[in-house]
């Protein structure tokens, strides 16, 4: 009968051990636990909307403060009067000269809008402006009899750069304050080449022949398909230039295969002028022959 007896202290020692894991895992419980790890709130990105009708308006106000005629003082406040801030003079700082037969605005581009507060707007805008001067000249007639007449003579267009402060409200937009005018933005210098590579040499001179035969029907509308890679695509221009010559030709080997930075001669043929344009080409070699893969300069 000892094997019961074993059996008896197994099952005990077995039930004891099952009641020490309970006490224990419930002790546990109890115990102040580490809080666990909180991801931290990301901030929603949000892209600021340009309101609509914002340039808009800049634009159109900086078109009706650079325009007026001789005389018609009035007639430029009436049309000033919608854009301006309740109170603001009608005529926004403006008063015509002596000599003033007015000013003609021949385009006007908005070159940039930056927000200055919620609810407020700089809007610049690039105006290119044709002054008129009255100059009074003497002329004699066949009797050598002198008269005193005006002549009206159109200044050399200029680019003003303006300035425009634009509010939004319940009703809609309004100039709050008078423009400025701002220098034209400086030219910046740009060094940074179009491609990073190795120069080679066009020793057997086919890419200059592929790129002579493929820019003379490409700028004449011709067709290109026997020039191209095959399922390359790419549109001639169709205005009729005339190609004249590839003038400059530099090769260059970069990681994604070889790149042709060409300058190509052409002329229109309505005014003769001759223009200087530059293409970045990448060829493609297929069996010896180069085909033209790919245009960055190509209107697509």
């Amino acid at each position: 009968m000892g094997w019961k007896s074993a059996g008896r202290n197994v099952l005990r020692w077995g039930l004891w051990l099952f009641l020490g894991v309970v006490f224990i895992r419930g002790v546990v419980t109890f115990l102040p636990q580490a809080p666990a790890p909180v991801a931290e709130p990301q901030a929603e990105v949000k892209e600021t909307a340009e309101p609509a009708g914002m340039r808009a308006i800049g634009e159109m106000f900086a078109r009706d403060y650079l325009t007026w005629t001789q005389g018609a003082a009035e007639e430029r406040a009436a049309r000033m009067e919608p854009y301006l801030a309740r109170g603001m003079d009608r005529q926004a700082g403006w008063a015509p000269g002596d000599n003033d037969a007015g000013q003609q605005v021949e385009q006007t581009w908005v070159y940039d809008a930056r927000p200055v507060s919620p609810t407020r707007w700089q809007v610049t805008v690039a105006a290119r402006v044709v002054s008129l001067k009255d100059t009074t000249v003497v002329v004699k007639d066949q009797d050598n009899k002198e008269t005193a007449r005006t002549v009206r003579e159109a200044l050399p267009a200029r680019t003003v750069f303006l300035a425009v402060p634009v509010g939004k409200t319940e009703g809609g937009w309004v100039v709050y304050d008078y423009p400025s005018l701002i220098p034209a933005p400086e030219p910046a210098a740009f060094g940074e080449p179009v491609l990073a590579g190795r120069e080679t040499g066009d020793q057997d001179g086919r890419a200059r022949a592929l790129l002579t035969d493929f820019f003379r029907a490409y700028m004449s509308g011709g067709e290109l398909t026997y020039y191209l890679a095959p399922g390359v695509q790419m549109r001639p221009v169709k205005a009729g230039w005339s190609f004249q010559q590839v003038s400059e030709l530099t090769l260059l080997t970069a990681d994604d295969g070889v790149w042709a930075l060409s300058e190509v001669a052409v002329q229109d043929p309505s005014s003769g002028a001759r223009y200087t344009h530059r293409y970045t080409v990448k060829l493609a070699d297929r069996d010896g022959r180069w085909y033209v893969s790919d245009m960055l300069q190509k209107g697509e």
